[in-house]
């Protein structure tokens, strides 16, 4: 099982696909690596694809302690380092372009270009709520595929919902993860998203290549916090899907695809 070594207290698990230029795959809260599972054989046919669990999640360790964003990113940072990769793509959703935003206004000769998918300046007060009760149930022993179902309508649109084939093998499939976060990994993590202070401060300032995408059924990322980043982020271009939730590429893997790697050519990568 493939680790590094991030910090004296944590290794990370990733995984690697594929070859040429590295694109490197950031997971949101509560998230693993499975989670791009659909779409990495699409990438790898073009690009080294790296995918890893977050410090809490997955197989990385989970460190005894409240994390804070910052952390997450100079995980990263030294993940980076420890593979030898001295500038990438990437792309992070959610949580995972949180740390994005950090990482190409810190980092910007790491960062070649920066898909940012479903993402934010800030955390959504209604979403931190809804965080903050599953946590609880998750603390009280709420059965898993319970807390599935209440998982998913935050993830996915109405429409692809319907489906009941869809609905059900999602359920299946995250309730049946290998590796699930712990209840401690999780409180740990939702430590980070209660204490995050946002990138509004400094997106005017990032100064690499952005695609925004968002999603008209996302009800963890508003659209006008989607098309504020989009305008705020010098010569970012957004990517809009009016009838996904907050999981395009799960949703719609093609076009998802298609749309990334039509933003990559224009940039030269």
């Amino acid at each position: 099982m493939p680790k590094v070594r991030v910090a004296d207290d944590c290794e990370l698990y990733y995984e690697i696909s594929g070859q040429g230029e590295p694109i490197i795959f950031i997971g949101g809260y509560i998230a693993d690596h499975l989670v791009w599972e659909n779409i990495i054989q699409t990438f790898a046919q073009h690009y080294q694809v790296i995918t890893f669990d977050n410090r809490g999640v997955g197989y990385s360790d989970v460190p005894d302690y409240p994390y804070l964003l910052d952390m997450f990113v100079n995980d990263l940072v030294k993940l980076c380092a420890q593979l030898g990769v001295e500038s990438a793509i990437f792309c992070g959703s959610s949580m995972g372009g949180h740390i994005l935003q950090v990482l190409a206004y810190r980092y910007p000769k790491l960062v070649k270009a920066a898909v940012l998918c479903n993402t934010s300046s800030n955390v959504d007060e209604r979403f931190m709520i809804f965080a903050e009760g599953y946590l609880e149930l998750r603390k009280a022993n709420a059965p898993l595929r319970s807390m599935i179902k209440i998982n998913i309508p935050w993830c996915f649109s109405e429409n692809y919902l319907s489906v009941a084939e869809q609905k059900n093998a999602m359920i299946d499939l995250w309730t049946n993860n290998p590796n699930p976060i712990t209840v401690q990994g999780q409180e740990y993590q939702h430590h980070a998203l209660k204490t995050f202070e946002g990138t509004r401060a400094f997106v005017s300032k990032i100064n690499v290549p952005c695609l925004v995408i968002g999603s008209g059924q996302d009800l963890i990322v508003p659209e006008a916090e989607t098309r504020w980043l989009a305008d705020n982020i010098p010569n970012a271009e957004l990517c809009f899907f009016e009838n996904n939730g907050h999981l395009p590429w799960i949703e719609a893997p093609e076009i998802f695809c298609g749309k990334v790697f039509s933003y990559l050519e224009k940039k030269g990568l």
